[in-house]
């Protein structure tokens, strides 16, 4: 999964839910330590962006 697929989906109604969403863009993270390694800076700010981005849909009431 990749931002350019996310923003497609986006684009084309693909999402059934806001949890699909979630799980994709949970997923763009993911891929991008496991393709970069871990000790790897942009890994490590694509944690840190993970982050904020489950604690932005916590607070937002999409995520628990």
């Amino acid at each position: 999964m990749d931002f350019g697929t996310v923003k497609k989906k986006l684009t084309f109604n693909v999402y059934q839910n806001v949890q699909e969403y979630i799980n994709d863009m949970k997923l763009v993270f993911d891929n991008c330590v496991r393709y970069n390694g871990m000790e790897n800076q942009i890994a490590k700010h694509a944690l840190e962006i993970k982050n904020m981005f489950e604690e932005n849909m916590k607070q937002t009431g999409f995520m628990n």
